[in-house]
């Protein structure tokens, strides 16, 4: 899979952002970035917490050192797994690893 950084313009697939593509730029949850589900749910609350504070970056911040301290980094072949699921087993590749931080944010 080729993101569209280094995809040629003239090689890019018309995509709308968003789960089912209904909308421009919604943010519903995707079978990726499955922010709804009560593990990621559970890690914003873990990183609401030890932020200390409502600020948003902080709280990402804080989500982002606890994905780093708890899912352990490991090469991966399924980059469309979900968030959750990766959240959940405690490993994934570093695509997936930053879909946590995604869903959490």
């Amino acid at each position: 899979m080729m993101t569209s950084i280094i995809t040629p313009w003239y090689r890019r697939a018309q995509t709308r952002a968003g789960g089912s593509g209904d909308r421009a730029g919604s943010v519903d949850p995707t079978a990726t970035l499955d922010y709804t589900t009560g593990g990621i749910q559970y890690l914003v609350g873990r990183a609401r917490a030890e932020s200390g504070c409502a600020d948003p970056l902080a709280i990402v911040q804080a989500a982002h050192t606890l994905i780093r301290d708890e899912v352990r980094a490991v090469y991966g072949m399924e980059e469309a797994t979900p968030a959750s699921v990766t959240l959940a087993r405690g490993f994934g590749s570093c695509s997936q690893r930053l879909a946590i931080l995604e869903s959490a944010a």
